[in-house]
């Protein structure tokens, strides 16, 4: 059996085993991460330093990076000078993977618009990597505030809208507001119906009342249906515009760095050799505008893998499926009015009911319609079950039933009932009070 024996010199260096027992890990990323952390804590190198230091060339130093940033031993954050220009890159390393941080876009319980929403979301200031210079800043325990708030663009992550039950097709949204315009005309015809008839006697204005607010429930449910459908296609739009526009500003600051990195070539190559001064201070700034162009394209590629496209023509397509999510957007807000405008029309009916109702007793009244609700409100409930099918949900229902208690100030009129039957009751004791004392009244004179 082979033994190896370990003989221990001077320059020890103490660190942590975890990424020396980190199976995840190639045997590369832990040679190098061990060599950095060997390092002095205020040392300032590049990655030509570190190949310089190992027989690896830059190339394999830089995936040796990767490996390690993705594991989370390594955190960026980049710098932008006073014009918000993309300048150096500051790696920040750890003995111990750090916690990424998790995406935070919300998640409707029961979407049911078309649309899918971003991939990938892009963060504000994306982290990149920098090719050439690597400003190393240990530390050993914990993240300071302003490393915390730094994110790793690879920890971005969320799950397609089709993959979430939402319609992904344009004709199927269609076809949803089709059906939600019939339902409409049905139950405009049902209120007007209503509104014509003539109640004589309790039970029919009981009936009638609960009828109408069964409608009013179904009302409520599909404005709230098509709100929250708005809702999670405007966050889309939003998050998708955000990679777009930074994308074109990342495009345009490419051909802008091209442009000027030409130009000074161009004028270094028919500059005198004896101008040393003008060579130096051309070649300086040529080096910074290679570095910031490597920036650049890095970026650009970040982004084009957040969009799930590999070139400008997937970008059309992600702007040509953008410019269909708000004209999504305008439709539904097109059906909101017209649900708008139907439910203050029901909202009138009602009252008018309300009005009839003043000629009967209020307490019965009350009462005979709380009898009716229950069979009213599963009606209701089962017809919207009917038309949305999966897409049901109980918690936009009980939404729906607050909002319809609000639009008829349901509490004030339990209230007043309340008041009605506590005054009824005092009004009888105050009579069977009566009658007892008239009774002994009468069996003491005789």
């Amino acid at each position: 059996m082979a033994v190896f024996r370990v003989e221990r010199n001077k320059g020890y260096t103490v660190m942590s085993n975890h990424h020396l027992r980190n199976k995840e890990l190639s045997l590369k990323a832990k040679g190098l991460l061990s060599q950095m952390l060997s390092l002095p804590e205020d040392w300032d190198y590049t990655l030509a330093g570190l190949s310089f230091i190992n027989r690896e060339k830059i190339d394999a130093i830089r995936e040796a990076i990767k490996e390690l940033e993705r594991a989370g031993y390594i955190v960026r954050s980049r710098e932008r000078d006073e014009k918000g220009r993309l300048r150096g890159t500051d790696y920040v390393i750890f003995e111990q993977p750090q916690t990424p941080p998790v995406s935070d876009l919300p998640i409707l319980e029961n979407p049911t618009l078309d649309n899918p929403t971003l991939e990938k979301p892009m963060l504000e200031n994306p982290t990149l990597e920098n090719p050439t210079q690597l400003n190393k800043d240990i530390s050993r325990t914990d993240l300071s505030k302003k490393e915390k708030s730094n994110t790793d663009i690879s920890n971005t992550h969320s799950i397609p809208m089709e993959k979430k039950g939402i319609i992904s097709d344009r004709c199927e949204l269609n076809r949803q507001i089709k059906a939600d315009n019939a339902l409409l005309r049905e139950l405009k015809a049902a209120v007007k119906k209503l509104a014509q008839e003539v109640l004589h006697s309790l039970p029919e204005l009981a009936k009638s009342m609960e009828f109408l607010r069964q409608k009013l429930l179904i009302f409520c449910y599909q404005l709230n249906h098509i709100r929250t459908g708005k809702s999670v296609i405007g966050k889309s739009v939003d998050a998708w515009n955000i990679n777009l526009n930074r994308y074109s500003e990342v495009v345009d600051q490419i051909k802008e760095t091209k442009r000027e990195r030409t130009d000074l070539l161009a004028e270094k190559k028919e500059l005198p050799f004896w101008n040393i001064p003008r060579k130096n201070e051309l070649t300086a700034r040529i080096a910074e505008l290679t570095e910031l162009l490597e920036e650049l394209q890095s970026e650009k590629a970040i982004l084009l893998d957040n969009m799930d496209c590999t070139d400008g023509k997937d970008v059309s397509k992600v702007r040509k499926k953008v410019a269909l999510m708000e004209a999504n957007l305008k439709e539904l807000d097109e059906q909101e009015q017209k649900y708008s405008a139907e439910l203050e029309t029901a909202l009138a009916e009602y009252a008018e009911l309300k009005t009839q109702g003043e000629q009967f007793d209020p307490v019965e009244l009350h009462d005979t319609r709380q009898e009716l609700r229950p069979e009213m409100e599963q009606t209701a409930v089962q017809r919207v079950k009917e038309k949305y099918g999966d897409k049901y949900s109980h918690r936009t229902m009980d939404d729906s039933k607050r909002d319809v208690s609000r639009h008829l100030d349901e509490y004030a009129e339990s209230q007043e009932i309340r008041q009605i039957q506590r005054e009824r009751e005092y009004q009888q004791r105050r009579q069977n009070k009566a009658k007892q004392e008239r009774k002994k009244q009468d069996d003491w004179e005789r």
